[in-house]
């Protein structure tokens, strides 16, 4: 009987650390699962960040490429008017010469 008695001690022992090692098994699945939550919703705040850096650098893109053909065409503006000035400058000047030389 002591020999039957022991082998049952034994499976009460095996059986209550397996239990043990359940409820910790348990336990560690529940803290993972409250760091997965806790990674998932960083994660879609990240995504949702992205997602509005993205759209304000699309705006600023556009924004950028807008004032960059405003600048090009400013800069063909002076360019024709500076042009312009010169030709007038010149004409001037001849005009001040041809004067000068009849006095």
């Amino acid at each position: 009987m002591t020999t039957l008695e022991g082998r049952v001690d034994v499976l009460d022992e095996v059986l209550t650390r397996e239990k043990e090692l359940a409820a910790s098994r348990d336990r560690d699945l529940a803290d993972m699962k409250v760091m997965l939550r806790s990674h998932t919703a960083m994660l879609q705040g990240l995504n949702e960040r992205q997602s509005q850096q993205s759209a304000t650098l699309q705006s600023h893109t556009a924004m950028l490429q807008s004032h960059t053909e405003i600048l090009h065409s400013h800069t063909e503006q002076i360019s024709q008017m500076r042009a312009e000035f010169q030709a007038g400058h010149q004409t001037l000047v001849g005009m001040l010469t041809t004067l000068i030389n009849r006095e």
